[in-house]
């Protein structure tokens, strides 16, 4: 069995180019341009190929996942932003107003905005290398011309251009967390508790639950909110907000935000606007009476309940959890708080696993994530090489960066760092499933229920429906 160093495995990486990608490599792309009796050939010829180079770049966007409309939309905004200096500095060179210096000012205006359009952006850099298949114009229309090219776009830089351009590398940070808690007692009241009302026993967890969220998840939210019992309801109603913000004030007891972190501030009953940019977390508590031994005086209660966490953005539940049942006993004679006693005991529940909900919360954020794939059947190094680059080319929204860990024999290790949420990763390399890569081989999984250990069959093997182990 084979070895290969790690560190020379990692030397080659770097060293080698990443093989092409045969999937969307070599594109074909029509450009058009409506031009006019005084535009030179060569004006022509550049702008048809500068059309042709934004259809292929658009293909290419499509065939990595990338959002080409968004890229587009903001391309062209930044674009119509930085040429309003050169129109205004043309505009007081020209009398713009009437007769004859408006047409010519009108035409210098096309020809200026023609240029800085091409040159925005370097367009063109993306383009590996391309050839011209024919050059036409439309017989009814002179004007109208047209151009048939193939190109290959390097997708390393196209993919900093996108970033660029869509901030795709900025991290959100959500508005507002939402904290609600409700509590039922069953076969107990308030008064064996030693408290006047629920309020007085659930304020008191509504607060150390949020200042608890604040402390560990702060860098997640701009500032966390304690909802009135009645603004639950309001929430439950939320099923998604898509990109507009619910219509809906919720009434707030206690908040914390980003510029008082030492500080609590309580604002009565005080009613904040929620944003649509906000996850709400909804403990539900319930404590059942189960024993009340007066000549022992002692007590036992059942304590059960769950946490969820919503995503007011996606609507999307985020995070839930259903407490195990725990029992407790309570010796009456050797506790002098006994309202605090309960009180603390049920703050505890959740907190063994909120901790680990931090991922979840981080994914909403787009910070970043690592798993560990595992790739089978390699023949050589070109093979996780080509594998790696069908992983960035096509799952370019997680911004991808998967670094080889080992490789022994036929297995490689792969430490996958993303962004976004896992759920979504795993949907997307599940859907790898029977893509090629390099010449002749395709993806598949050990077990389709887990696409994190994947294997490598040649198209031969596939197309017999057998899979050679080596």
């Amino acid at each position: 069995m084979a070895y290969i160093n790690i560190f020379m495995v990692i030397a080659m990486i770097f060293a080698c180019d990443y093989l092409p990608a045969q999937d969307c490599d070599k594109l074909e792309s029509e450009g058009r341009f409506s031009s006019t009796d005084e535009d030179s050939l060569d004006l022509v010829k550049k702008e048809l190929l500068f059309d042709a180079y934004k259809n292929l770049i658009t293909q290419k966007m499509n065939c990595m996942g990338l959002d080409s409309k968004t890229f587009w939309e903001k391309f062209d905004l930044d674009f119509e932003k930085s040429f309003e200096a050169t129109a205004e500095a043309l505009k007081k060179t020209a009398d713009a107003s009437q007769g004859d210096n408006k047409d010519e000012y009108e035409k210098k205006l096309r020809m200026k905005r023609l240029v800085s359009k091409r040159e925005f952006g370097s367009l063109d850099r993306l383009i590996d290398s391309y050839s011209i298949l024919k050059m036409s114009r439309s017989t009814q229309y002179p004007n109208s011309r047209f151009i048939n090219i193939t190109g290959k776009i390097d997708p390393a830089a196209l993919r900093d251009l996108y970033y660029k351009y869509t901030d795709s590398n900025q991290k959100r940070m959500i508005e507002q967390m939402l904290v609600s808690t409700q509590v039922k007692l069953i076969d107990l009241t308030w008064s064996e508790l030693g408290v006047k009302s629920d309020t007085d026993f659930s304020d008191s967890l509504k607060d150390s639950w949020m200042k608890w969220l604040f402390a560990n998840w702060g860098r997640f939210f701009k500032g966390v909110y304690i909802v009135n019992d009645t603004s639950v309801s309001d929430l439950e109603k939320i099923k998604t907000t898509g990109n507009s913000s619910p219509s809906v004030s919720l009434s707030t007891l206690k908040s914390m935000s980003k510029d008082a972190q030492e500080q609590t501030v309580s604002g009565g009953k005080e009613n904040i606007k929620v944003s649509n940019n906000s996850v709400w977390i909804n403990f539900y508590i319930s404590i059942k009476k189960l024993q009340d031994n007066r000549m022992l005086n002692k007590k036992e209660f059942e304590y059960s309940g769950y946490y969820i966490i919503k995503d007011l953005m996606s609507g999307e539940i985020v995070g839930h959890y259903d407490f195990p049942v725990e029992k407790k006993q309570y010796f009456m004679d050797e506790i002098t708080g006994f309202a605090s006693s309960v009180a603390s005991y049920t703050y505890n529940l959740p907190l063994g696993n909120l901790g680990a909900e931090s991922k979840k919360i981080s994914s909403l954020i787009n910070e970043e994530n690592k798993i560990t794939l595992e790739l089978q059947n390699i023949s050589s190094v070109k093979d996780i090489l080509s594998f790696n680059e069908e992983l960035v080319n096509k799952g370019a929204r997680f911004q991808l960066r998967p670094t080889l860990e080992s490789y022994v024999g036929d297995k490689g290790q792969i430490l996958l760092s993303y962004q976004g949420a896992t759920e979504d990763l795993k949907k997307f390399l599940s859907g790898l499933k029977n893509n090629r890569i390099g010449t002749s081989k395709l993806i598949t999984f050990v077990d389709d229920d887990n696409p994190y250990v994947l294997k490598l069959i040649t198209t031969s093997e596939e197309d017999s429906g057998e899979t050679k182990s080596r």
